[in-house]
């Protein structure tokens, strides 16, 4: 997990983040990709603010709903991974095949 977002070598440009987090919750409401993005605000809070965000315990529980039976689960798991990594809500979308003209 980032360490800090403050000073040198920022994980995210505050602004970037802003737009991923505003646009994530515009689309939030279609209830197929809900689960995903919620796990994606999270991990990308976490990418943002580093271990401020998240325990490492939240941190471990976050990573493994991946493998979780649970489908909800699962895609809030993949969704966290995402975030973390500081995928762009432009590379979701693409990576959904949908345009966001």
């Amino acid at each position: 997990m980032p360490t800090t977002n403050k000073g040198e070598g920022m994980v995210m440009p505050e602004q970037e983040f802003l737009h991923n987090i505003a646009a994530a919750q515009s689309l939030i409401s279609v209830q197929a990709y809900s689960a995903f993005l919620n796990g994606y605000m999270r991990g990308l809070r976490c990418h943002f603010h580093g271990e401020a965000f998240a325990t490492r315990q939240e941190h471990g529980l976050f990573m493994t709903l991946v493998d979780d039976p649970d489908t909800t689960k699962a895609a809030m798991g993949r969704g966290y991974r995402a975030g973390l990594s500081g995928k762009t809500v432009e590379d979701l979308l693409r990576d959904m095949e949908l345009s966001i003209d």
